[in-house]
């Protein structure tokens, strides 16, 4: 059209003087209604246009806007896009709840006559990591037996001997998730050395010391040595996976320093490994030293026969 020299016939109402095919093609090129009745063109909402009527849009720019949705469907979409995040959040925010109430749980066993099993109580600590029987439900201290006026016995890790609290005495429980109780008199109970043993073994530092040999393991002492063998027996894999996670970082499975170091485990004595998890990082429970015992002991019975 641009090329006559004179508007089409018809045309001259246009406002850009085009036929009505170049002047719908002109719209939708600068987005501008043209109010000839036969060229308006029928906008839809993915152009950015509404629908108007030529009366009311006369040599009227209309623009698309970016910041809305083009549609219903976006609307519903943001919406659910919305509704989903808030869901997440709500469930994140759950499980972190969960994991820090996991952390404020202690389990308490409690040893009321000699010989006897120990009670098994969980409670939840509300200062964590503080603990006070003094913020115990009443219930469990009638059954512990304790009052403002007396004392009970609990085994004290660091110590590694029985000491009396009293019902208002605070503790810190940040590496022990098991606390030892019994009545004040007693001596013996069924498992109380074993448990006495993981406790202490529980109590020493996270952070595993070096060997005293070039490999990285065996490990120096034995209460670590332990704690790898115990999560092996409850590990399920091969012997290389179950020896990773029981010994995490030490270089990976050895077959020949493995078979080694645990016929010496498993040949030793009840009381010649509970002596030596009791000695914790004292020399006396450094792992050379179960091993000494343990050949001792075997070239004793070599003897006699």
């Amino acid at each position: 059209c641009k090329d006559r020299p004179t508007p089409p016939r018809g045309c001259r109402s246009c406002v850009y003087l085009h036929c009505k095919k170049c002047c719908q093609i002109r719209q939708h090129a600068e987005k501008r209604r043209c109010p000839h009745s036969t060229h308006t063109v029928q906008s839809d909402e993915s152009e950015g246009v509404s629908q108007m009527s030529s009366a009311n849009t006369s040599h009227r720019d209309v623009f698309y806007d970016p910041s809305r949705p083009l549609t219903k469907a976006h609307y519903d979409a943001r919406a659910r896009a919305a509704q989903e995040y808030q869901v997440y959040t709500n469930t994140l925010a759950q499980q972190k709840a969960s994991e820090e109430q996991m952390k404020r749980n202690v389990t308490i066993l409690f040893w009321d006559s000699d010989d006897s099993t120990a009670e098994e109580f969980d409670v939840n600590t509300p200062v964590y990591p503080y603990f006070s029987l003094v913020n115990c439900p009443g219930s469990l201290r009638t059954v512990l037996g304790i009052t403002e006026d007396s004392m009970i016995e609990t085994y004290d890790v660091e110590k590694r001997r029985w000491v009396h609290h009293e019902l208002k005495t605070m503790r810190d429980i940040s590496d022990s998730s098991t606390l030892l109780y019994r009545a004040r008199g007693i001596r013996t109970g069924k498992g109380m050395t074993d448990e006495e043993a993981r406790a202490t073994s529980r109590g020493q530092s996270k952070k595993r010391p070096p060997s005293t040999r070039k490999s990285a393991w065996p490990l120096r002492y034995t209460c670590f040595m332990s704690d790898g063998f115990e999560a092996m027996e409850t590990t399920v894999g091969t012997l290389a996976q179950r020896f990773e996670v029981g010994f995490p970082g030490m270089g990976g499975y050895k077959k020949t320093c493995w078979n080694w170091h645990s016929r010496i485990w498993r040949d030793a004595t009840d009381e010649q490994r509970h002596q030596a998890i009791v000695a914790g990082t004292s020399k006396e429970g450094e792992w050379r030293n179960l091993v000494k015992a343990v050949e001792k002991s075997q070239d004793a019975r070599t003897s006699e026969r």
